[in-house]
């Protein structure tokens, strides 16, 4: 082919524009130049993260034997066998080295047995219960190596509603420790990173039903322990706000944001300016609750955090101190979605807890009594601003003197005005 002339390769025309900086020996097919490119579909299904490592040479004859077992059971749809030749690898330590195909027959294995299992009418009477509570053992066994090798957790995800909704939360929680000493290798770090994106989907796609289990028994420590050390994650978006799992939740979410970030305030302004105030009360409730348990409080109450708790290990020290910056937060949140009452609740119970109510928190319960026209409160209130040698500042006479104006007393009002200017 003849090259192409330069006055041609200068012209305007888009379909030759292109053509300069392509050589000779690549347009024998000047129609390949103009076809459409068209974008290659990734495959979406989550790769392992890393090469199978080789099998150790003493274990390489028992290893092909347990695989040619396995492949038999599997043609049988044997689940028996299949979980016989799937625990032995895992007893072995040769689940690393299983080839890919092998999950995607364990897969298919599972989509045989798992839906019968989970339907209704597969426990008629005592016998075939008993033999519908194994199989459904050895399914979730073999969902657990799964989702923990391969990353496919949608028949695990099944079992644990499953169990989730016939009232057995310890099911889950059991196999999500199995999940967990399955999971591959990962380097130890003090703040739990996971190393590949793998186990962290498959983590996300785990987390819901593992909530609501911690939900079930009410363990906030184990939940919220999960949550800072990545061992899970919060649902991005809520089920219900109104029931108690979905509460929990939230509280767990909050908290571990709080600790991880120090975000008390942009926590606390989210839940009240979403208008949702009712959350905020239980939030609050929920912390002086657990604060006064007698068996290992996650909530530390107290005027400074002590400087000997540990900051890395979340087992063995309270998880969430609050103090009287936190205290002023709630209380002015509270009153700027004009609940005066629960901000006065605030400052009851700082008191009960051996508080010393800051004038900030008195300056908040005094705008908020004298825009709701609760005088006599309003004066009790600046009363407490004026005792001993206190003097209030220009936000506490400003809010009086605005409410006495409002309320007729223009002589109080400005015998007040008098006095501050002094």
């Amino acid at each position: 082919m003849h090259a192409v002339p330069r006055n041609v390769l200068r012209t305007q025309c888009l379909r030759f524009r292109g053509l300069a900086t392509i050589p000779n020996r690549q347009v024998r097919n000047p129609r390949q130049l103009f076809k459409p490119q068209v974008n290659e579909q990734k495959n979406t299904r989550p790769p392992r993260p890393s090469p199978i490592p080789i099998v150790p040479q003493a274990l390489q004859a028992e290893f092909d034997k347990l695989l040619t077992n396995l492949d038999q059971a599997h043609k049988r749809k044997s689940l028996l066998d299949a979980h016989s030749q799937w625990s032995l690898l895992q007893s072995r330590g040769l689940l690393p080295h299983v080839p890919n195909n092998e999950f995607t027959s364990l897969n298919a294995l599972l989509n045989t047995f798992t839906p019968t299992l989970l339907s209704p009418k597969a426990e008629i009477d005592i016998s075939r219960g008993r033999a519908r509570s194994k199989a459904l053992q050895d399914v979730r066994d073999l969902a657990i190596i799964l989702a923990a090798q391969a990353g496919m957790t949608g028949h695990l995800i099944q079992l644990m509603e499953l169990s989730l909704r016939e009232g057995r939360p310890e099911e889950v929680l059991d196999g999500w420790k199995k999940f967990d000493s399955l999971i591959l290798p990962q380097p130890s770090s003090s703040n739990g990173e996971v190393p590949n994106q793998m186990e962290i989907n498959t983590r996300k796609q785990l987390s819901l039903p593992i909530l609501q289990a911690y939900a079930a028994q009410q363990d906030y420590r184990s939940a919220i322990t999960s949550l800072l050390r990545r061992k899970c994650y919060r649902p991005s978006k809520p089920i219900d706000g109104t029931n108690p799992t979905e509460q929990f939740i939230q509280v767990v979410g909050a908290v571990a944001k709080i600790i991880g970030y120090g975000a008390t305030r942009e926590v606390l302004e989210k839940f009240t300016r979403g208008n949702n105030p009712k959350f905020a009360i239980h939030f609050y409730e929920t912390l002086l609750s657990a604060s006064q348990a007698s068996e290992n409080p996650w909530v530390f109450i107290a005027k400074e955090r002590p400087s000997g708790l540990d900051e890395v290990d979340w087992a063995t020290r309270p998880l969430f101190h609050v103090g009287e910056a936190a205290f002023a937060m709630f209380a002015a949140e509270f009153a700027r979605c004009n609940r005066v009452d629960l901000a006065q609740r605030v400052a009851d119970d700082m008191v009960s807890l051996g508080f010393t109510v800051p004038d900030p928190i008195l300056n908040v319960l005094l705008d908020g009594y004298a825009k709701g026209r609760d005088f006599t409160a309003a004066g009790r209130i600046y009363a407490l601003l004026t005792e001993g040698e206190k003097t209030p500042d220009v936000f506490a006479h400003t809010t009086l003197i605005n409410a006495l104006f409002q309320e007729g007393a223009v002589d109080d009002a400005m015998a007040l005005f008098r006095k501050a200017e002094t």
